[in-house]
């Protein structure tokens, strides 16, 4: 092989390595950064449905006319890339859950 073609392949190989180190860097970093946006988003999500005047009046009240899933549900109509919300009182009682089974008993293990 000539020096020329040694040189040539060094090269392309050097340049090909680190475009992947660089690339997997990037994709590294976009992955946190949609990740920690995602993160933010359910968080404010979730504050933003804790703090509703109408879920705290209905929780301290046990929601007696099942109004906090009506509510939830109009709330994930106006909500994009959120599929559910779960409310619960402070003794783990669900008010609120995609299983309307579930509604009105204890959150249990790991939920």
């Amino acid at each position: 092989m000539k020096l020329q073609t040694k040189i040539t392949l060094l090269i392309i190989t050097v340049v090909f390595v680190s475009i992947s180190i660089i690339i997997s860097f990037v994709v590294s970093w976009m992955t946190g950064n949609i990740e920690d946006k995602a993160r933010t988003n359910i968080m404010n999500v979730a504050e933003m449905i804790a703090h509703s005047k109408e879920i705290i009046d209905k929780l301290q009240a046990r929601d007696p006319n099942r109004r906090i899933e009506p509510y939830v549900n109009t709330q994930l109509k106006h909500l994009q890339q959120i599929q559910y919300i779960t409310v619960a009182d402070s003794e783990g009682i669900r008010y609120s859950h995609p299983n309307p089974a579930m509604i009105g008993k204890k959150f249990v293990g790991g939920n």
